[in-house]
């Protein structure tokens, strides 16, 4: 945990060139959301895959389906409660992106870091190979 967090301080300083507001469209599972991103000057991407940037969630399927199901409904409830605004790093994956083409980040509802909120809420745990990158 203190190297995520450690991890998400060091880049709050640098955070403000690449923090998008978000329009979550639908929750897959516990670290994974298809979202609209809004970059700003009318630009919108469209149905992008967005993953939890240091964090892992339950899956919904499988031997960990009810606690992923779990995950599910609380990222639904908590995402809808403001407004959502991601942190896209160049240097997390290939720019930006994860080995499946999904965006890597960071998620903060009305300024709340939510990766950390799952981890402290036991809804998720630290990718600790993920978050040394």
């Amino acid at each position: 945990m203190l190297a995520l967090v450690l991890l998400l301080a060091s880049r709050l300083a640098f955070a403000l060139d690449f923090v998008y507001v978000a329009k979550s469209e639908r929750i897959i599972d516990g670290d994974t959301i298809v979202a609209d991103l809004y970059l700003g000057l009318n630009l919108i991407l469209d149905d992008q895959y967005i993953r939890f940037y240091g964090i892992d969630a339950w899956e919904t399927r499988g031997e960990e389906r009810e606690e992923g199901l779990k995950v599910k409904e609380y990222l639904e409830k908590r995402l809808s409660k403001g407004q959502i605004e991601i942190e896209i790093r160049p240097e997390w994956g290939q720019n930006g992106k994860g080995k499946y083409g999904r965006w890597l980040s960071l998620f903060y509802v009305d300024g709340v870091n939510i990766n950390i909120e799952l981890i402290e809420n036991g809804h998720a745990e630290e990718d600790k190979k993920e978050a040394s990158k």
